[in-house]
């Protein structure tokens, strides 16, 4: 039997954190999960994540992270993150649970758990947590892989050119890139490309608990999606964070210099991809998918939740 993969599971739950989670308890080992402010307040993302962590019988420490960014609050993101997932992250998706978070402190968690341990950060959220553990112990950095959702080598959402995940803090940000840990990226030009059709989401309605109630939660984003953005379809953005750690073959990557973008009146929280040649560009700091089997992820999905 093959041996899983180890994971540390940072996200903002979320109606895609979600998704992702669900993927991630089919093919790895999750030996923590954090939260933080993003697709809702922490309280909210944390208790989804306590939620969904019921559903698939997951007995790993959740611990409640960061409820606001580095430096100052971000009201644009909070209206975004509203507008698109509702005011409790899920779309109102009647989501039960009487389990409490471990603990409060999320970096030092992350810290305490991944030291020596090999084991990978997934981070589906704004990085607030991530940059904070990594400012509490900067040797955390050295080996250490990173798979997350965030950024765009071309158009933003929450701006013409800046992402949510990364918008929502870009200090966070700015720092994780710079940290030396070694990063996998998924970003908004692979991850807005495909999602849960009409077909899908039916799919996930005649399912089990927790995949009626994800397909619920996929029917408000779906719908606030088509609103705000034109598509038919609910993406499923941190999927694509889980992907390169199971099926790494349905994401083409380059990899590339990242900076963030911390000011400018229209660029802060833009991701600076460098992707010149090799002679004058910047030392790559990053790989970066650049094409995804969209078909095929939706189905690797599909067949972890029902």
């Amino acid at each position: 039997m093959t041996e899983r993969t180890a994971i540390l599971f940072d996200g903002d739950p979320g109606v895609d954190d979600a998704f992702a989670l669900a993927l991630a308890a089919r093919h790895l080992d999750i030996v923590g999960l954090t939260t933080v402010f993003g697709n809702a307040s922490v309280a909210h993302t944390t208790r989804n994540a306590l939620a969904v962590a019921g559903h698939l019988n997951l007995t790993c420490p959740v611990v409640s992270g960061a409820d606001t960014p580095i430096e100052a609050p971000n009201a644009q993101m909070l209206e975004h993150a509203r507008t698109i997932h509702g005011e409790d992250g899920m779309g109102g998706a009647d989501l039960q649970t009487d389990r409490l978070p471990d603990g409060d402190d999320a970096p030092a968690f992350i810290v305490d758990t991944l030291r020596g341990s090999g084991a990978t950060l997934v981070a589906t959220g704004p990085l607030t947590n991530v940059a904070r553990a990594l400012q509490l112990d900067p040797t955390l950095a050295d080996g250490l892989d990173i798979s997350l959702m965030g950024g765009s080598a071309t158009n933003g959402n929450v701006t013409a050119v800046a992402e949510f995940n990364i918008h929502a803090d870009p200090e966070a940000a700015a720092y994780v890139f710079a940290s030396g840990a070694n990063l996998t990226v998924a970003p908004l030009d692979i991850t807005s490309t495909f999602g849960l059709g009409e077909a899908e989401i039916a799919r996930l309605e005649a399912g089990n608990t927790l995949a009626r109630e994800l397909g619920a939660a996929a029917r408000f984003y779906r719908g606030r999606q088509l609103e705000r953005f034109g598509r038919g379809y609910a993406p499923i953005h941190d999927v694509c964070a889980i992907v390169p750690l199971i099926r790494p073959a349905l994401i083409t990557f380059e990899t590339m210099h990242v900076a963030v973008e911390c000011s400018g009146t229209h660029t802060r929280g833009m991701t600076v991809c460098d992707r010149r040649s090799p002679v004058v560009a910047e030392p790559s700091n990053a790989t970066l998918g650049m094409q995804a089997d969209g078909t095929a992820i939706v189905e690797l999905l599909m067949e972890a939740l029902l």
